[in-house]
């Protein structure tokens, strides 16, 4: 019997340790940048996704309303967002990049691609699309068991 066979949940153990290990090298980086792990996350939604709510960043990076509401007032008090009310709704508040914000998106694009380029050596091109076919269909597993 090989030490493998012994293992309880090889996959979830593998996507776990896979994610930690990913996880541990970006926040390391982006350290570097002056932000703290997750605050990249929403950076990159308002950059890839322009200006929007608190709630909108919340629903789409399913992290909670008094994170998201932690994090943006940190990276607005560090210049990276600005908040401003919305004018069809007075009630809500908009946040969006800074020009300071825009730069460390493009500095977090280059860390994300050195990261990935390290991540990825030694597989083929064909191993790579394999794993994104897969990653997709346990991630939308999960998705649709959590619903």
């Amino acid at each position: 019997m090989t030490q493998e066979s012994c293992i309880s949940n090889p996959m979830s153990k593998a996507i776990f340790q896979l994610v930690s290990a990913h996880r541990n090298v970006i926040s390391r980086k982006i350290r570097s940048l002056g932000i703290y792990p997750g605050q990249e996350q929403i950076l990159m939604q308002i950059r890839d996704y322009g200006e929007q709510s608190q709630n909108e960043i919340k629903e789409a990076l399913a992290i909670d309303h008094s994170t998201v509401a932690k994090s943006v007032a940190r990276l607005a008090a560090t210049g990276l967002v600005q908040k401003q009310q919305s004018n069809a709704d007075k009630r809500i508040s908009l946040v969006a990049l800074t020009d300071e914000g825009q730069e460390i998106c493009h500095s977090m694009d280059t860390i994300w691609d050195e990261v990935e380029s390290v991540a990825t050596a030694g597989l083929t091109a064909d191993e790579r699309a394999a794993f994104l076919v897969l990653a997709r269909q346990i991630t939308q597993n999960l998705t649709d068991a959590s619903s």
